[in-house]
Formats: C-alpha cells, sequence, structure tokens
C-alpha cells in the first residue's frame, strides 16, 4: 500500500484554502467527490497535516487527531468541510450497503470518532472496497488483467517467432551447404534423427528456447516436420527468386542459358539461368531452377521455357539472348527450342555454346587420327584395368605411395566426351605417374591373377613408342586448348573476347606446327624407348599398288621422324585449327560484329552503325553523336592510364571509361548498347555448374525427394553468395499461409 500523502498547512492559512477550494492544496480535497479519489488512486488517501480546528461538543471542545492517519490508513480529511473521509470507500463503495457518511456527506462527530472508525473498518462494503483498492494499486504496477494477458501473448508470441527464427536458420544452413535435412529414423528414440534435428539440438546447449520448444517439447508444435521443411524452403526459395526477378526487371533485357540432364531417378531436369547486367554494368548469371520435363524435343523444351519466364513475370519480348548446346533439338532450323522462340521474338539470337564447340573440336580431332584414337583408347583401357578392381588399385597405390615427390594426381583418369578437360587431365595422371605404372602392371602380369593376360598386353600397348609419343605432343596440345576452355567457362567474357582468345589459341597452334617442335617430341620420347628398352618408332608397311591399277608402290618415307611428323602431329594440329576456326564461325552474326563495332572503335562503319540503329530501335543520328562524343573523351581521358590498360581489350577499356565517368544517363543510347552486348551469353557453363549442385542433392539415399524440393535447395545453394534471405519475412510469409498460426506467431 502506498503511504498517504500529508500536506502541512498552516493555521493563518487555512481560512484562505477553504476560500480557494480549487487550488493546488485542495484539489484533493474528500469534498471534491469520488472522481478525484479515482484521479489520485496511487498517491492514496488525502491527509493534510494542519492545526485541526475545534468544535465545542457540551462543555468540552474536540477536533481531528493528525494519529488517527497511522490507525487508519484509509483515512482521509477534508480541509475545507472539517469533516473525515474513507478514501477507499469514495473510490469504489458505491455499492448499496455502503456508509455514506465516510463516502459522501463526511463524518464529523470527533466524539465518538474511534468507535465508528473501528466499527466503519470491519463492514463488509468498506473491506470490499479496501480489496479494489489494493487490486487497482496492483494493476498500476503490473497492468491490468486485460494488459496482462496481452503483454502475455505478446511474449508468447515473440518466443514463438524467435523459435521459427532458429529453425529457419538452421534449415537455411542445411541448404546452403547442400547435406539432407532428414533421417532415416527421426523418432525420439533415434541415435541420428537427421542432420536438421541434429543440429537443432546443438544449438539448444546455447539456446533455451530451442530447450524449452523442441527438447522440453514445451509446444506440441516443433515445425520440424517434413511437410513444414517443405514450406520454408519454398519459401526462402522464392524470397531468392524474387529479388533475382526484380533485379532482371530493373535490367529490361535479359537472356536465357538452359541445358539438361538426368538425375538419378532417372528425370530429366532441364536447369534455366537468367543472364542480365545490373545497374554497374556487370555481368550477373542467376540460377532460377531445375524444371522436370517428360520429353526433350523443341516444342515441349520451348513451352518450358516460355511458361517458366510467365510465372516469373518476365515478358519474352525482353529476351536478348539465348544459349545451349548443339544438340538437334535446342538448335534445330526448324523445330529448335532457338528456331521456336526466335519466332516469337527475332531479336532473342540463339548462340551456340563456346565451351560445347571448343569440345566438339577436341573430340573430333582424337577420333579423325587413328593413331591418336588408338592411343587414347589404351589411356581408358589402362584406367577401367587399374582403377575398377581394388586389388589392382592396391597394387598400384603401394607403388605409388613410395614416391619421394608428386606433383600431379596420384590415380588414373576416366575419359568423357562429356568432360572439357577429361583428356589433359588423364594424360597428365600417366605421364606423372608412368614409371609407377609400368611397375603395377609388371608385377600383375607376372602374379597368379587371372587378369595377368590383360596387364601383359597394356604394358606392351604402354611401352611402344606411338601410345607414347601421343602422350607427349598431345599434352603439349591440350594444354592450350584446355586454358582456352577455363577462359570460356567464365560468365564474365563477352563475344568479342571469346573470338579474340580463339583466335590467339590457333596462333599458338600453328606456331607448335613447326619442325623444331615436331624435331624436339621425337627424340625426346625416342630417347625414353631407348633409355627403358621401348620398342622403338616404326613406319608403317609401304602398301603395294595392284598391278591392274598400274603397279608400284605408294609414296612412303624415308625416316621415321618425317612420317610422325606429318601424318601425325602435323594432321592432327590441321584437323584442330580447321575445327576451330570452322566451328567457332557459327556465332559470326552481323549484329554481333556490328555492335562490337559500335561499342570498341573510335570510328565505326556506317553500315555497323546503321544495322545496330535499325535492330534496336535507335535513332542514328543520336547514335553517331554519342560515339564521336564519348570517343573524344574516351581519348581525352584514357591518355594518363595507357600503361594500366595495356592488357584490356579495347570494348573492355572503353567500357570502364563508360563506367568510371557515370555516362549512363548522360548517353542513354550507348548505355543501351552496352548493356544488350552484355547480356548476350556466350557460354552455358553456369548451367552444366549447376549439375553439379544436382548430383550433390539427388544422392541415391535421396530418390524420392519432390522436384519442387530439389529445385528450391538448389536455388538456396547456388545463389547463397549472391542473395540473402531475410528471416523476419520468411517467418511472416510461413505465418500467414495457415490462419491458426496467426495466433501463434
Amino acid at each position: 500500500m502506498l503511504a498517504a500523502t500529508r500536506v502541512t498547512i498552516p493555521f493563518q492559512t487555512l481560512r484562505l484554502v477553504r476560500v480557494q477550494q480549487l487550488s493546488s492544496l485542495s484539489i484533493r480535497d474528500p469534498c471534491l467527490g469520488p472522481d478525484a479519489a479515482l484521479e489520485y488512486i496511487e498517491e492514496g488517501p488525502y491527509q493534510p497535516v494542519i492545526d485541526f480546528p475545534a468544535s465545542a461538543c457540551g462543555i468540552k471542545t474536540r477536533k481531528f487527531r493528525q494519529v488517527w492517519y497511522n490507525e487508519y490508513k484509509w483515512l482521509e480529511y477534508s480541509v475545507r468541510d472539517d469533516r473525515a473521509f474513507c478514501f477507499c470507500c469514495r473510490a469504489f463503495g458505491n455499492g448499496p450497503n455502503s456508509d455514506l457518511a465516510f463516502r459522501v456527506t463526511g463524518f464529523k462527530t470527533w466524539k465518538k470518532a474511534n468507535e465508528r472508525f473501528r466499527e466503519h473498518s470491519k463492514c463488509e462494503a468498506h473491506l470490499e472496497a479496501v480489496a479494489k483498492w489494493k487490486g487497482r494499486l496492483q494493476s498500476c504496477k503490473t497492468g491490468s488483467v486485460a494488459s496482462q494477458l496481452d503483454s502475455q501473448k505478446k511474449k508468447r508470441v515473440a518466443d514463438n517467432r524467435a523459435y521459427l527464427e532458429t529453425v529457419i536458420e538452421s534449415t537455411l544452413f542445411c541448404a546452403r551447404q547442400g547435406i539432407p535435412l532428414r533421417g532415416h529414423e527421426e523418432g525420439m528414440d533415434s541415435t541420428n534423427q537427421g542432420n536438421l534435428r541434429e543440429l537443432m539440438k546443438l544449438r539448444s546447449t546455447d539456446n533455451e528456447l530451442i530447450q524449452r520448444f523442441m527438447v522440453n517439447r514445451e509446444k506440441y508444435c516443433t515445425y520440424l516436420h517434413s511437410s513444414c521443411q517443405n514450406e520454408i524452403i519454398e519459401i526462402m526459395a522464392s524470397q531468392v527468386t524474387d529479388s533475382i526477378v526484380n533485379e532482371v526487371k530493373k535490367a529490361e533485357v535479359f537472356s536465357i542459358i538452359a541445358d539438361e540432364t538426368m538425375d538419378l531417378s532417372r528425370h530429366e531436369q532441364v536447369a534455366l539461368i537468367v543472364r542480365y547486367v545490373n545497374q554497374s554494368f556487370e555481368i550477373q548469371e542467376r540460377f532460377i531452377g531445375f524444371y522436370r520435363t517428360l520429353q526433350t524435343d523443341g516444342a515441349s523444351l520451348a513451352t518450358l521455357i516460355k511458361s517458366t519466364l510467365s510465372a516469373l513475370g518476365l515478358d519474352i519480348s525482353a529476351l536478348r539472348g539465348q544459349c545451349y548446346d548443339g544438340a538437334a533439338n535446342m538448335r534445330g532450323p526448324y523445330k529448335g527450342v532457338a528456331t521456336r522462340i526466335l519466332s516469337e521474338n527475332p531479336l532473342a539470337y540463339y548462340v551456340h555454346c563456346y565451351a560445347h564447340i571448343l569440345n566438339l573440336c577436341v573430340v573430333d580431332m582424337v577420333s579423325c587420327i587413328p593413331v591418336v584414337r588408338n592411343a587414347f583408347g589404351i589411356l581408358q583401357a589402362l584406367r577401367n584395368f587399374i582403377e575398377v578392381s581394388s586389388k589392382r588399385h592396391a597394387v598400384f597405390e603401394k607403388i605409388t605411395s613410395q614416391k619421394t615427390y608428386s606433383a600431379g594426381p596420384a590415380t588414373l583418369k576416366s575419359l568423357s566426351d562429356t568432360r572439357w578437360n577429361c583428356r589433359v587431365e588423364a594424360i597428365r595422371a600417366v605421364l606423372e605417374n608412368f614409371d609407377e605404372m609400368v611397375q603395377a602392371l609388371n608385377e600383375i602380369a607376372h602374379g597368379g591373377s587371372k587378369a595377368g593376360t590383360e596387364a601383359y598386353a597394356l604394358l606392351r600397348n604402354v611401352q611402344d613408342f606411338n601410345f607414347l609419343y601421343c602422350m607427349f605432343f598431345m599434352r603439349r596440345v591440350l594444354m592450350q586448348t584446355n586454358h582456352l576452355s577455363k577462359f570460356l567457362q567464365s560468365k564474365d567474357f563477352t563475344y568479342q573476347t571469346a573470338m579474340a582468345m580463339a583466335k590467339s589459341t590457333v596462333s599458338v597452334l600453328k606456331e607448335m606446327r613447326s619442325d623444331d617442335f615436331a624435331s624436339q617430341t621425337f627424340n625426346h620420347v625416342n630417347e625414353l624407348c631407348q633409355k627403358n628398352g621401348y620398342s622403338g618408332p616404326c613406319v608403317p608397311r609401304k602398301p603395294v599398288i595392284p598391278t591392274k591399277l598400274g603397279g608400284g608402290v605408294k609414296s612412303s618415307f624415308e625416316k621415321p621422324e618425317d612420317y610422325y611428323r606429318t601424318e601425325i602431329l602435323y594432321s592432327t594440329l590441321d584437323t584442330l585449327i580447321e575445327e576451330v576456326e570452322d566451328r567457332f564461325s557459327e556465332n559470326d552474326l552481323f549484329i554481333f560484329k556490328s555492335l562490337a563495332d559500335v561499342l570498341s572503335s573510335e570510328s565505326p562503319s556506317d553500315e555497323s552503325v546503321g544495322a545496330v540503329s535499325t535492330t534496336y530501335s535507335i535513332d542514328q543520328e543520336d547514335l553517331n553523336s554519342e560515339i564521336n562524343l564519348f570517343s573524344r573523351m574516351f581519348k581525352d581521358g584514357i591518355a594518363d592510364k595507357s600503361n594500366e590498360e595495356e592488357e584490356r581489350t579495347q570494348l573492355e577499356k572503353r567500357l570502364r571509361f563508360f563506367r568510371e565517368m557515370a555516362l549512363r544517363d548522360t548517353l542513354p543510347n550507348l548505355s543501351k548498347l552496352y548493356v544488350l552486348y552484355l547480356t548476350i551469353p556466350v557460354t552455358t557453363a553456369s548451367a552444366e555448374r549447376s549439375f553439379s549442385s544436382l548430383r550433390q542433392l539427388k544422392t541415391y539415399l535421396r530418390t524420392t525427394m519432390t522436384d519442387a524440393r530439389v529445385s528450391n535447395l538448389a536455388i538456396l545453394q547456388i545463389e547463397k553468395g549472391g542473395h540473402a534471405v531475410n528471416i523476419l519475412d520468411v517467418v511472416t510469409r510461413f505465418a500467414s499461409r495457415k490462419d491458426r498460426r496467426l495466433q501463434f506467431f
């Protein structure tokens, strides 16, 4: 109970106080009625300390006594009326049994004061009023029942949301790391309840909410069921996708990259990537999901791509490029995906992936020359013989473990027509471990194993001049193409840089087509064979021309070196050079050349400017004026940076200067052309890389996972560095999906 308020009033001012009833000294006077008591309920009874006036009572005078304040805490005194009141009854005693003397009129019979005060303290109406007063005081401190219930609900909601945030954070962690969320047995008695539940149990050691809600089961719902996981994963993935779509819409134009593969469930999955340019002229390639298709014909895939873009809110009229592999269903001139989309949007130019083109060049080179083809066949047979058997691999591993130094791979690599750099890695693995491999084959061939015959045959083949010659010179050739292949897998390069890099690679290959390189390779391999007693170089038997055709002998080579130089090395290089020059010209569209000319030349040709203006609906005079102005600015501004810019192409230099000078709004037509040029894709490497995530997600233990869950998990894993997930927004969207969740969140 609060202490009563006591005010000392000098006797000289008493008359003035009684006159000024509404002054600050008497504003709480009991004579003002119950409203004053309710307004000052926290201050308690009004108990002024004054020289209380005396009144005649028979032969004696009586007056109010100050000590009554201490004995009766509810007592208060009216200065104006010289009467006593009950603060509790005045504020809360409005019932029919209340004592009017203490509630309304006031008590002044001081002779019977103690007796009346004790009677009033025990009456039912007074006790009820005191209880109400104490309850009101308590509610002032802790709030009313309604407010207490409201605060309890707010605390419960805050705890629920905080716990759900921990579930979402743990789910997001597992998704981004590509690890399974669920376990085989998730019951309470299971020793391994899956990664998500085990992670939550680990976090419960330093998180009280997880300990209460999940471990102690304070709440019935833990939101760890697979259905809740799917909802949370879908909301987070849609949040990332929405962020990507918003960026694409800001860019105004975009391109699509697509490729398909089959997962372990034998479902055909199509990976879709959007390529666009942000406000800083930086190329972005973002993954938007895996989409299952029942058929892989051009019509089905084209419908899938268009429906997906429409569902995401992306208009196909803003599409400016499409990049696929060279399969007939993708690039077919009549029914391919590219043709069908081009029929709806002529500006969505098709680009055959340069990385696939280079791989086709290498595959054709290897298959066209018999000696080279046979060498790679021996390479694959060697890998299959050693690596497929655990016993034979153990022999090889035991021998290689005794090496003091190894710079290359310790295992043999498999060949594949679809893995771009597998050939050079396979050759490196054989040459780096050649002595150990020969020793292992010798041990297997002379052992009691049934594989001894096959080991002996392989040993004869690898200790052959033809095999070693192909391995050494092909390592040099494939290292050059491998550099180009790695470059073509980057999202940041453009049509011009791809062509420039291809031309540089062709120049290097032409330089390798020399007598010096041929003689150096031949002599090195010949010395190696002589040193180890391997079979030396040999020229094929001279073919005899039939007598009926004139007879005689076909021209042959005088020295083995001439044969290996002309028929193997030169033929291989000529085939590769011809394939690269021919296949890489497939994407040489006139509009691409015109764009490169306009954006990289100081004085582009009128033909290029006209083609670009007509194709993209730009006023030619405005474009010419912007080109002239920018060329002048670039020429003046780049002079001080000539040394720094030597390694960049002319287009890269001009683009960097354009970006640094913030000319996007000043030269809108050039800005539009830069965005268009950078938006055009030249490789499907981003889609190929997404297949690695698919293989990590859909393992043989997770083949029953739904396609939607696979796609959403892949979005969260692949785009984990590009777009953040708003946990609070995920909680809100999760709660709004069902009405009964709103009371909890």
